[in-house]
Formats: structure tokens, sequence, C-alpha cells
């Protein structure tokens, strides 16, 4: 089921948008930006954002400049809330880096309708996008699962991970992004352990999101491979000097 995230400043707005989340199908959960949202939508990994947005206050547009340059969240379409546009935001939303805006207080048709849209667009997005990505930079690689491991991922894992890639990444620090895969079934456990062996005896890292709990409760993973949430935790665990 796709994730929505909303992101409200007051409790007020918190309790209308979560209100109005609740009459439809898709899951749920909201935050507050003073409540570490940045950290929780890199992990959560969301369809979608829903986030209050106030032209004239730094605070609104720090935040969304920093998920717009950041690549795990860039691609993921935001929808501002906003409760008196003028009309510069109505010509310039888009540059600024919205997919689209509702104004307050929320209409629920026009809010249904405008989230069907945003997630119609990320499936167009989605059809070009490879089921496994290699990201390298200076002694790190990524190794970002996007769809599910038994129907994508592995019918591609040996042309992905091939000899002379598995050797050149050897000396680094290496992790498994498995954030984006959409619905990361208990049976699909059993395979992540499996291409944990790709790597002999070296022991990486998964990069879990929302599926910690499944990794941690089934199989043997946890003995196998380091686990973290976010990237950031897997960043500063690889940057402690041995003591």
């Amino acid at each position: 089921m796709d994730l929505i995230v909303g992101i409200e400043k007051t409790k007020e707005d918190e309790a209308a948008l979560s209100e109005h989340l609740s009459k439809l199908k898709y899951k749920s959960i909201l935050i507050n930006f003073l409540d570490k949202a940045e950290e929780y939508v890199r992990s959560a990994r969301p369809k979608l954002i829903l986030m209050a947005y106030e032209p004239n206050d730094k605070l609104y547009t720090n935040y969304l400049k920093k998920l717009k340059q950041d690549p795990i969240t860039r691609e993921v379409p935001v929808i501002a809330l906003v409760s008196n546009p003028d009309n510069n935001f109505m010509i310039t939303y888009k540059r600024i880096g919205f997919i689209d805006f509702l104004v307050k207080p929320l209409n629920q048709r026009e809010l249904e309708n405008k989230i069907q849209l945003a997630l119609k667009a990320v499936q167009v997005n989605k059809i070009s996008q490879k089921p496994i990505e290699i990201q390298r930079s200076f002694n790190r690689t990524a190794i970002v699962f996007n769809a599910g491991l038994t129907k994508y991922v592995l019918p591609e894992i040996k042309n992905i991970l091939t000899a002379p890639l598995l050797k050149a990444i050897s000396s680094d620090k290496i992790c498994i992004d498995i954030r984006n895969v959409p619905n990361l079934l208990p049976e699909e456990v059993i395979i992540l352990e499996r291409l944990l062996g790709i790597f002999g005896q070296k022991k990486i890292a998964i990069i879990t999101g929302r599926y910690m709990g499944l990794l941690i409760s089934q199989g043997l993973i946890p003995e196998k491979a380091n686990l973290f949430m976010s990237m950031e935790e897997f960043e500063e665990f690889s940057n402690k000097k041995p003591e």
C-alpha cells in the first residue's frame, strides 16, 4: 500500500489533515516539522508528501530544498498545503519544487483527486527505473534494490554484481539499500540472506527503512549483516575510528 506522509507545523493542522487522510485508502503518517521530520521522511521512503508551506517563511523553503537536493527524496512528489497563496506562488510553485498545491481548508474530493494524479506520475517515472542500481563514491558502495526481490532483483543480480565489479568494490564499505522495495515479503528475506553470500565472509550493511522489524524477526540476517534504518546511520557507523 502506498505511503503518504503529511508534514504540518501546528497540532490543529495535523488533526485536520489526519481526518482527511483517514477517509482515503492509502496508508498515511502525520509528522511535525519540529520532530525530526527530515530524518523520518528519508527512512520511510513515502510515495507522496503533503507539506505545509508558507512562501515567506524560510523554515519551509529550506526544508523543501533539502528534499529536492537529497538523492533519496528528490523524486518523491510533494504537494504544498497553503493557507493564502499569492499570484506569484501559483505561477512558480512547480519551479520551487512542488508537483501541485492545495488551499486550506482542504476539500476532500480535491485532495483525493490530486493525490491520485501525483501517484500516477510516480508510476510513470518508475517504468524507467532499474531494479538494481549501484551508487559508488569514495570508499562507499550502495547497492540499491528498487523492485521486488523474487520477480525483478534476483533475475538481474548476476548481470549487475559481476566478478569484476565485486573485485573493484571489495575494499569498499558496502551496503544494500532495500528502502525502495515496494513490499518486502517474508519469504524474500531468505533471498536477501542468500545474496549476502555473494560477498563471502565480509559483513556488509543493509539499509532497512521500514523493514527493520521484519529482518530482525526472521532469518539469520542480523548475524550476517549490520542493520541501519537510514543511510545517515550507516555513514556515522562507517566513519567511526576503530577503538
